[in-house]
């Protein structure tokens, strides 16, 4: 997460955003997901595949 942190740090600063990032197991995720998460949904309808 360390790594993770420090980038969005570099991202927020630089760029003058606000990022959040949400870390989930592949398996935390199926499991949001079949419960009908709104976040899951957001993700899957708004994000951005990398």
């Amino acid at each position: 997460m360390g790594k993770i942190a420090e980038i969005t740090a570099d991202i927020n600063l630089e760029y003058d955003v606000a990022l959040s990032p949400v870390i989930f197991s592949e398996y935390e995720y199926l499991v949001n997901r079949n419960m009908g998460s709104p976040f899951t949904i957001a993700v899957e309808s708004e994000g951005v595949r990398l």
